[in-house]
């Protein structure tokens, strides 16, 4: 079945079966979660968006991003923050494969990424050694922005 004729629910399905190939079975069950909550939202708000080349940032992202601070019980931060990246990986995934799901667009400016701890000075020097030391540097490795 091409991309086009399938389902968000079948898309994203196979997107997460893809995933549950080498990730464990509780983070399969995140991704998955994150999915449904995501299509529960767009088929509530959004009857009439069917593919994902009609997903925007406002009013589809933004809103969802609301409508997780709207849940009861009340959805920490931390909780909603994994929800953001957990779809943005299945969007970025998507998009890979060729599929218009345009995830740098549809997240730009929606949060920022902080880490919880910042490197202390001894681990600031390592990671500047290494960078130093590496054949290729650390830039060129894929890691995840927000």
């Amino acid at each position: 079945m091409s991309h086009s004729r399938q389902s968000f629910e079948q898309i994203f399905e196979t997107q997460v079966r893809t995933l549950s190939l080498t990730l464990q079975l509780s983070t399969v069950r995140n991704y998955r979660s994150v999915a449904h909550r995501f299509l529960v939202y767009l088929r509530d708000a959004f009857p009439k968006v069917r593919r994902l080349s009609q997903l925007h940032r406002d009013p589809h992202m933004l809103g969802w991003f609301r409508w997780l601070g709207d849940q009861h019980p009340p959805l920490s931060n931390t909780t909603r923050e994994e929800h953001l990246r957990c779809l943005r990986r299945l969007l970025e995934d998507l998009a890979l494969q060729g599929l218009p799901s345009r995830p740098d667009s549809l997240f730009a400016r929606i949060f920022r990424f902080v880490p919880s701890i910042s490197p202390g000075p001894y681990r600031r020097k390592m990671i500047n050694d290494s960078k130093q030391n590496c054949a290729a540097p650390i830039t060129s490795m894929r890691m995840l922005s927000f």
